[in-house]
């Protein structure tokens, strides 16, 4: 089986144009797992997708806030955003298809 990551990180008209990828992808590679890479704000879009097997939500805008506040280091919002990327990284997958800039 193909472990497929799609990383979509721009804005919400972004992530609908990507959804026609998906059944592509299903059609191309039937008995792949499909995980993709959003922006929090914009899960509803993708959820309940029937292609999609796994949803990762970034909070870009939680992060952004963490790193203004005063009372987070920096170390913390690293360790943070490192942890992140391990669990993606454990998923191992074989395929990653960046559909942001």
């Amino acid at each position: 089986m193909k472990r497929i990551l799609v990383i979509q990180l721009h804005r919400f008209g972004d992530i609908i144009e990507t959804t026609p990828l998906f059944p592509g992808l299903k059609e191309k590679y039937p008995e792949s797992y499909l995980a993709v890479l959003a922006q929090r704000d914009y899960a509803e879009v993708l959820i309940g997708n029937p292609y999609i097997n796994e949803i990762f939500l970034f909070d870009k805008g939680g992060l952004i806030k963490e790193l203004q506040c005063k009372d987070i280091s920096l170390k913390a919002s690293y360790d943070k955003i490192h942890a992140f990327i391990e669990t993606l990284r454990e998923r191992k997958f074989d395929l990653v298809i960046n559909i942001s800039s």
